[in-house]
């Protein structure tokens, strides 16, 4: 009975882990894409007052945050996750 009990003080420790894992990912990412929010409004804002036009300041924003936001989707992540699982297994 020590033994059972052992296995699933693990498995719910692994599960709870997991979780919170999860938790502390997903925060990471909603609060970098904001992060990248912010900081492309400043880059837009510093873009007009150094009197760059709209639309061409709207497009270098643009250019600027784009890398970033798919670097932080979600699917983005997983494919890297697998890649980068799938590079370990080679070596």
């Amino acid at each position: 009975m020590g033994t059972a009990r052992s296995i699933a003080s693990i498995i719910a420790t692994s599960v709870g882990g997991g979780s919170k894992i999860l938790a502390k990912t997903w925060w990471a990412i909603r609060k970098g894409r904001g992060e990248v929010k912010k900081g492309s409004r400043t880059f837009y804002n510093v873009l007009l007052k150094a009197g760059i036009p709209r639309e061409e300041a709207k497009e270098i924003t643009l250019a600027y945050a784009t890398p970033a936001w798919e670097l932080l989707q979600v699917r983005s992540l997983i494919k890297l996750a697998m890649e980068m699982d799938g590079d370990s297994s080679i070596r």
